[in-house]
Formats: structure tokens, C-alpha cells, sequence
């Protein structure tokens, strides 16, 4: 089914034209074209949207319109398995949630689904070709459902093109040459040696960034520093009482934590770090065999070192690959 065909139907499933009383106000709102850092998508999204820092979400509070955009390089075949993973989730939440599957030319598949959140709807878009897989997704209000159609409808995705592992989080940091970029998602950078999803932590050389705002008071002390970082291994078997320690030689205030743990039968090295910026933090998270620690531990401490915001560039050349 083509995009052209899916127009008359979402409209239809989202509740029909609105009454002449209130015009939708897409046709007089500006739009402009946004390709969202690090990220393989072109999209246009009304002028008075914004993007949240050190994120790939763009809001506009007035409009109670908010568009999430996630990029991520999976294994050829895998795509409909992970759609439907997907779909398996949001039904336990919405057990109404519709998908149509379309195409959207030059060789790209995806899915299409409508459902709601709360009192808000929700469509997601996920396109894929080559490895390649993407997704927006936008709440809104039943009222702006012609301005989402647009949005949507702007959609473009360049399968060719290479994801940028940083500029999705706003920062700089020195990558190995053997890391690839996995995942570039809303608020998170997944690196991997192997281009495959598997669940964290993994005998594969890993590593992940999220960006933490503060909720409340800034963490003041150490121990409470140490808490927020050793929140993101919650679950799993660490050894020992490890303590959370300075990072020294770091271009943000940080503290490190070193860890061990066994998987499922395969003992894991895990390290986090916790860089501080002013209205939050960056916490890395790493994992690897223990085999290969003393070769990775050094390089997962460069890359906490490295890491730091940077100045707003369109398209700057900031990664460094050694």
C-alpha cells in the first residue's frame, strides 16, 4: 500500500474532517525543513516547534504537538521482528492500536500505526531499508491531526546516509574506530563492535549515553552522584560494594565507577561514568568481556575523559576516530 492510499484512511480512522467551525490550521501555518542531528530523516515541522536539548524531540506547547525521532542501524530481515515488538508493547497499553503497512518508495517498507496515549493520539512512522531503520513518532491532540499528516507526510529517508554517533546528545567524544553506532534514539547514543541489538550488558565491546536532566536539587554529594550512576546497572549481578571514584583529567566534573558482574555464565567488565553539566548529567555505560578489560577499560576511560558539550554547528565534523 503506498502513502498516497494511507492519506484518506488515517484521516477517516483519526475521526473524520473537523467541523467547519474549526478549521484545522495547517494550511496558514509555516513549516520548515529539520533534519534532526546525527539522524538519517529529513522532516518539516511547523516553524514554532523546538527541539529539547541534548535530545531528538521537538515540542510546541501551545500547538500540544510533540515529535520524537529515533535512528537505528539493525540486521537485514530483522526489521518486521522488531516492528512487532514494538506494536506488542504499545497494545498492552492500547489494545485499539491500529497498523497498516506501507511503502514508501525507492525500495524503503515500513509501518504505520495509530493509537492514543492518555487523552492524546499517537502515530508512529517507521521506515526501513538496508539495515537502516527509523521512526517518528508524534502525540498530539485529535484537533492537529492535519498538521501531523503533514508532518508525516514530509518524511524522508536516506539509507545511504551515516549516522553521526554524538551529534544527537550535543556533545564531543573521541569513538574508537571499532565502535559502530547501533542506536541513535531520543536521548540515547547506543555503540557497539558488533551491529547487532542485543540486550545490555554483552560480551561485545558496548557502550551507551543518555543525558540526565536534574530533577529538583542538583546531586551535591558523592554518594549521591554515585546512586543516579549506579542506577543505570540496576538488575544486575554486580560483586562486591564497588564505590564510585573522581575522574581526573575530564573536560566535565565526573566520577567513575569500575564493576564486575557474570551474564549469563560470561563474566562482564562494567564501567560508568558521570560527567555533570549545568541543568544535568551525561551517564556512560559500558560493558565488554572480561577477557578483553584490560584492552577496553583504558578506552572506555578516554572516552568518559573526552566527552563534553559542544557549540551548536550545523553539520560540523567533531568525531574523532583513532
Amino acid at each position: 500500500m503506498t502513502r498516497a492510499l494511507l492519506l484518506v484512511p488515517l484521516l477517516l480512522a483519526c475521526g473524520g474532517p473537523p467541523p467547519p467551525a474549526a478549521p484545522a490550521s495547517a494550511p496558514e501555518m509555516a513549516f520548515q525543513q529539520v533534519q534532526p542531528p546525527g539522524s538519517r530523516l529529513r522532516l518539516a515541522l511547523p516553524a514554532s516547534m523546538r527541539r529539547v536539548r541534548h535530545t531528538l524531540r521537538y515540542e510546541d506547547a501551545a500547538l500540544g504537538v510533540a515529535v520524537q525521532v529515533s535512528d537505528a542501524t539493525v540486521t537485514p530481515g530483522n526489521e518486521a521482528e522488531i516492528v512487532e515488538a514494538d506494536l506488542a508493547r504499545l497494545r498492552a497499553a492500547d489494545p485499539e492500536v491500529r497498523a497498516r503497512p506501507i511503502t514508501w518508495g525507492s525500495g524503503i517498507e515500513g509501518v504505520e500505526v495509530d493509537g492514543r496515549v492518555g487523552h492524546a493520539r499517537l502515530r508512529i512512522l517507521t521506515l526501513w531499508r538496508d539495515g537502516a531503520l527509523a521512526r517518528v513518532l508524534v502525540r498530539h491532540p485529535a484537533r492537529e491531526r492535519r498538521v501531523v499528516a503533514r508532518i508525516l507526510d514530509s518524511v524522508q529517508l536516506d539509507p545511504s546516509a551515516e549516522l553521526d554517533p554524538v551529534a544527537v546528545l550535543g556533545i564531543r567524544m573521541s569513538v574508537p574506530a571499532e565502535l559502530s553506532t547501533l542506536l541513535v534514539s531520543n536521548e540515547e547514543l547506543v555503540l557497539r563492535t558488533a551491529a547487532r541489538a542485543v540486550p545490555f550488558p554483552s560480551g561485545d565491546a558496548s557502550i551507551d549515553v543518555v543525558y540526565a536532566p536534574f530533577v529538583g536539587a542538583r546531586p551535591e554529594s558523592s554518594e549521591a552522584r554515585g546512586r543516579l550512576l549506579g542506577a543505570r546497572f540496576s538488575g544486575l549481578p554486580i560483586e562486591g560494594t564497588p564505590q564510585a571514584t573522581q575522574l581526573s583529567g575530564s573536560a566535565l566534573p565526573g566520577y567513575q565507577i569500575a564493576m564486575s558482574a557474570t551474564v549469563e555464565g560470561t563474566p562482564l567488565l562494567l564501567y560508568g561514568a558521570y560527567l555533570e553539566t549545568e541543568g544535568g548529567a551525561f551517564l556512560l555505560r559500558a560493558s565488554v568481556d572480561a577477557s578483553q578489560a584490560e584492552r577496553w577499560a583504558p578506552r572506555f576511560e578516554a572516552m568518559a575523559r573526552s566527552l563534553r558539550p559542544r557549540a551548536p554547528v550545523h553539520n560540523p565534523a567533531h568525531v574523532t576516530r583513532r
